[in-house]
């Protein structure tokens, strides 16, 4: 480069979950010299599959999921081993997942986010964007 030739610089924001919107400043897509890659919002919950069929049914509330809607993404057999919804709000989301065998049913609550720059809302889940429905305790997956 020669001298006093004018130099540009971009920052690239990557947010993928709440330790990167924490670490990151806060900036709007607007704001020149700022790119941002953001992940999808899509939040995942999945069955072992030898309990999938077992599911009777998914309610969501709390003001940031009240209005979703889950729908199945991974079919198997009678039931459904991998389910998804978008947050629609900030606020606290409640995920109950009703099952007919095995612990009657399993919940977990989660602050949903926006962050600077990215569209949509974000579930802060230790597990990234997933909420895993554990297996029985003992159960390989084998019926006897």
């Amino acid at each position: 480069m020669r001298a006093g030739a004018p130099r540009t610089a971009r920052m690239v924001l990557v947010f993928a979950g709440a330790a990167a919107a924490a670490a990151g400043p806060a900036v709007a897509c607007s704001d020149p010299g700022v790119e941002c890659t953001c992940a999808d919002p899509t939040i995942t919950i999945t069955v072992p599959t030898d309990r999938a069929a077992f599911v009777v049914d998914v309610q969501l509330s709390g003001a940031a999921c009240a209005n979703a809607s889950v729908v199945c993404r991974q079919p198997v057999g009678s039931g459904c081993a991998e389910m998804a919804f978008r947050g629609t709000t900030i606020g606290s989301c409640t995920v109950d997942v009703v099952l007919s065998e095995g612990p009657a049913d399993y919940n977990t609550t989660f602050e949903v986010v926006r962050y600077p720059c990215c569209p949509g809302y974000y579930p802060e889940l230790a597990t990234g964007s997933t909420i895993q429905v554990p297996d029985v305790p003992g159960d390989a997956g084998v019926s006897e």
